[in-house]
């Protein structure tokens, strides 16, 4: 890497090896590429019909994120290359970077770690606050080590080009869910690939040659988005109760129950519970309805109400991308996509990564848990 010599995607696919049982980068572009529907929806720096574009799993839809994603990417790579890291070692920062923060320059932790920040959520023992705020700086950190003592890099980890990547990463990050990076491993391995290979790079932003076959349209939030389906997005099925759960099974964990919570100083009613979820997962109406809001609201960000039968309703707040317009719905139906990466547009008032459910009776918020149990879709 220091004498400048090109890593061709030969070359990655070699090292990833090493990792068993991770598929040749080649094998799965090309698996990708037949396989994927083309995205309309598109981000800087990515045209559509391009081998990554394609493959959406781990990436957002709403291009505004997606950009910062693929940036956030690019700039790992860039310090990794500059620091003499192996490929090896770019792929395990990208996947790690993409479980800690979706690739987005996150400026909040969490209740495990409100120090944490930035690409890797990097607490204060790593180094300064700007440095972690910095993709550059925080990456440097992760491959390089932070200034106190228990904050090796990964340069610093002995064997870690012989171990399973996920555990490499975990060996840095020390996370509570250490296989939860190994998910994120194609998606890093394809990204690097293509960072790598600029002279094989899609076209850059809004090139004239994006080869696009289709109009986008504008939402009611002002976002392009896709004007046909997106792997993913089918209607999800309904119980025979006419409840689903608004996000397909394993696509999430539950996270910030119903009830009372003090969050950042404040203790108020958690009117509703949260679904920790990627960026950019299709989020579907939890039961047929008519659709009486679509848009920003104050908190919520992005937000989607659907107003069922006997007074109840549903929300869906924090939306990256909302696909619903005012009027009826059937239940399962793609209403929007998932958001909640503070500081992205539509996340509103939001900890991180996740979606907001509610079910109302009137104005009275309703503990959605046990009553999606009680209509026969178990959240």
């Amino acid at each position: 890497m220091r004498t400048g010599t090109k890593v061709g995607l030969a070359a990655l696919a070699a090292v990833v090896l090493l990792a068993a049982p991770l598929l040749l980068v080649v094998t799965v572009i090309a698996a990708t590429v037949a396989a994927a529907v083309p995205q309309v929806c598109l981000p800087g720096g990515i045209s559509a019909g391009g081998a990554v574009e394609e493959m959406l799993d781990g990436l957002s839809t709403n291009p505004r994120v997606r950009a910062q994603q693929w940036a956030n990417a690019a700039a790992v790579v860039a310090q990794g290359r500059a620091d003499g890291v192996p490929v090896r070692g770019l792929v395990i920062a990208v996947m790690t970077a993409r479980q800690e923060s979706s690739l987005i320059n996150v400026a909040y932790g969490d209740i495990a770690g409100p120090d944490s920040r930035g690409l890797f959520q990097q607490r204060d023992p790593w180094g300064p606050l700007a440095v972690r705020m910095t993709p550059r700086g925080a990456a440097h950190l992760f491959f390089t080590g932070g200034r106190a003592p228990g904050t090796p890099g990964l340069l610093d980890l002995p064997g870690w080009t012989s171990m399973p990547l996920w555990q490499a990463a975990n060996r840095v990050q020390r996370s509570a869910f250490p296989t939860a990076y190994a998910r994120w491993q194609t998606l890093a391995t394809t990204m690097v690939a293509t960072l790598l290979e600029p002279a094989t790079s899609p076209a850059p932003p809004n090139s004239p040659d994006a080869g696009l076959d289709a109009q986008p349209v504008v939402d009611p939030a002002g976002l392009v988005c896709t004007t046909g389906p997106v792997p993913g997005e089918a209607g999800a099925v309904v119980g025979a109760g006419g409840w689903v759960s608004p996000l397909a099974a394993g696509r999430y964990i539950l996270s910030s129950p119903f009830g009372m919570r003090t969050l950042e100083g404040l203790r108020r009613l958690h009117a509703g519970q949260d679904l920790a979820v990627p960026v950019g997962t299709p989020v579907h109406a939890a039961a047929a309805g008519t659709v009486v809001f679509a848009g920003n609201a104050s908190g919520y960000g992005y937000l989607v109400t659907i107003q069922h039968p006997d007074g109840v309703s549903t929300r869906y707040a924090h939306l990256s991308v909302i696909r619903a317009r005012p009027g009826p719905v059937e239940a399962g139906v793609v209403i929007g996509l998932s958001g909640g990466a503070r500081g992205a547009p539509g996340a509103g008032h939001s900890t991180g990564p996740h979606l907001h459910f509610e079910v109302r009776r009137g104005t009275t918020p309703i503990d959605p848990v046990p009553w999606m149990r009680a209509h026969g879709a178990w959240l």
